[in-house]
């Protein structure tokens, strides 16, 4: 059978595409995992599954060719890259959502912004800010905040040059990173790209704060049983949980909700590992979450910096 040792030279051709299909249809559909990469393979695993003699990266390449040319018909890559291994996932298209192929998020970056210098002098700590696209001027907002205090802020629009590719200049400024912020807002909540990072800066063990645009009503309504601990928690209500989900369905359209609606609801689970959750730019008046939410300002003096 494929990847074992009598067959550890295998070719790249149709007939190991029709193998490798059926080995990611025999993986858990992505309603029945418990998360999300258990529907999905990376290159490296399908390296050591399929015996091909090629390194991951030439794998991954030779099936997004394919791919791009329209031949894998029950084989795509996963919108989104590894939680935690910032690679890209592949899937059979039977286990997944249905996502059409300019939907899927682009893994170069193919437009760069400008943004004013901010004039900091060299060695000024750098802080990786995680943000989804719809909240771009939230985190150019923050930015401007952080060049006020000393800091650097590293930012995908400004920072990665156009045709690199995402997540490995993702990657690097993470592991060179003094310090990370995660912007939490309605729409990020349910982003498992934002989440990736977020796995990943933890697992690089890296000082994440968590700032909070509580603007919405829903977004409030599921903080307010925030509980600090060490561990994953559902400490909200899934009433709650539905709301934020209507509430993307409403702004964005359902084609993707039930990708939103599974990240989202892992995402909230792992707020309990927080170690700095702050809300932007200060906590309501008539919001009653937890005093652990501190207000914007008050990072300068709380992130270890």
């Amino acid at each position: 059978m494929p990847g074992s040792l009598e067959n550890i030279y295998r070719e790249f051709n149709d007939t190991f595409l029709k193998d490798l299909a059926t080995f990611l249809l025999s993986l858990p559909h992505h309603k029945k995992a418990h998360i999300r990469e258990e529907s999905f393979k990376t290159a490296a695993e399908i390296k050591e599954w399929g015996g091909l003699p090629y390194s991951p990266e030439e794998i991954d390449d030779l099936l997004l060719d394919r791919w791009n040319e329209g031949q894998l018909n029950d084989i795509r890559p996963a919108k989104y890259p590894h939680q935690t291994k910032l690679v890209r996932l592949w899937g059979h298209v039977d286990n997944l959502w249905p996502l059409h192929w300019d939907q899927l998020q682009p893994y170069s970056n193919d437009e760069v912004t400008a943004l004013p210098d901010l004039d900091l002098p060299p060695g000024s700590p750098n802080i990786f800010v995680s943000f989804n696209s719809a909240d771009r001027e939230l985190a150019i907002e923050i930015r401007r905040h952080f060049a006020k205090w000393g800091w650097q802020t590293w930012l995908y629009i400004n920072q990665i040059q156009k045709g690199k590719k995402i997540f490995k200049e993702v990657e690097s400024a993470i592991s060179d990173c003094k310090a990370a912020v995660i912007l939490i807002t309605p729409t990020s909540i349910g982003s498992a790209w934002v989440y990736s990072e977020f796995e990943a800066l933890v697992h690089m063990k890296k000082d994440v704060c968590a700032v909070f645009d509580v603007t919405s009503k829903e977004l409030r309504d599921v903080l307010q049983n925030w509980k600090r601990g060490d561990h994953y928690s559902n400490a909200y209500k899934q009433n709650d949980a539905d709301a934020l989900a209507e509430l993307y369905k409403k702004n964005n359209g359902a084609h993707h909700i039930e990708g939103f609606a599974t990240t989202m609801r892992t995402f909230l689970s792992a707020l309990s590992l927080f170690n700095i959750l702050a809300v932007y730019p200060k906590r309501p008046a008539s919001w009653a979450a937890p005093i652990d939410f501190i207000d914007f300002d008050l990072l300068k003096e709380r992130m270890h910096v």
